[in-house]
């Protein structure tokens, strides 16, 4: 009961924790920055391939008043966006108001697809270095909140789950998706279809696999931001199936 108590009210968190909060993404080191930036400029890159002309007009007259009259392309457009301060990695909700307005719920749920395996990539790697009390790169209260209930979660379940033996799979991206899939096959839930509780639970082992990562001296610290990147994309298509990360 305990544990279930704890995870509701870390699942609460986890929803209501959202990377635009004020202060959100500052101090990021350069790895995990730059591997941020490319998903980030991959989803902008994508979005300029499927406008078409009608829909880039649309864009162009969504944007009237915030960029240049001299831009006409996609990618012109979304990067006067950027360079005007309205867009970023850390916060596309422009160009999803954007989509909407066009009728192109299709992006829309592309850009939300981004915003939560970044999200859960932040959060996975300040939960590592949390518990290995390394100097964390995030200053956010909201992350720090749910990042804290996360570990008083683990304390309570710790000695229920072997991480170390868990851990010791785990030699690659490949590794860590089957990880997540082996342990959600094996958590001992009473509801019948995938639910916030398992999704805490699964969060709270992919955050220990990694400082298990950290811990390992040979391994470098871009490999280890990988692994907070696979895992944030396996634990993607959970968070997609129990609805929105915000509440």
């Amino acid at each position: 009961c305990i544990f279930l108590f704890w995870c509701c009210w870390t699942f609460w968190g986890i929803k209501g924790w959202n990377a635009n909060s004020p202060n959100t993404l500052i101090n990021m080191n350069l790895t995990m920055t730059d591997k941020l930036l490319q998903a980030y400029n991959s989803i902008l890159l994508r979005i300029s391939f499927k406008l078409d002309d009608e829909h880039r007009k649309e864009l162009l007259h969504y944007c009237n008043g915030l960029i240049s009259k001299q831009v006409t392309g996609t990618v012109d457009i979304l990067r006067s966006l950027e360079y005007m301060g309205k867009i970023s990695w850390g916060d596309v909700n422009l160009v999803k108001e954007a989509m909407d307005e066009i009728n192109r719920s299709d992006i829309v749920n592309e850009l939300t697809e981004y915003e939560y395996k970044r999200d859960l990539t932040l959060l996975l790697d300040y939960y590592a270095r949390k518990i290995l009390n390394r100097d964390s790169h995030c200053c956010s209260v909201s992350v720090k909140r749910v990042v804290g209930r996360l570990v008083r979660l683990m304390e309570v379940a710790r000695d229920k789950v072997d991480i170390t033996s868990i851990s010791l799979t785990v030699e690659s991206c490949k590794d860590m998706r089957k990880a997540l899939v082996d342990f959600e096959d094996d958590i001992d839930c009473r509801e019948q279809s995938f639910s916030w509780n398992e999704f805490t639970v699964l969060v709270v082992i992919a955050g220990e696999i990694i400082a298990v990562a950290y811990k390992n001296e040979e391994l470098q610290e871009s490999a280890v931001i990988d692994l907070c990147s696979t895992a944030a994309d396996e634990l993607c298509s959970r968070m997609t199936e129990l609805g929105s990360w915000v509440s």
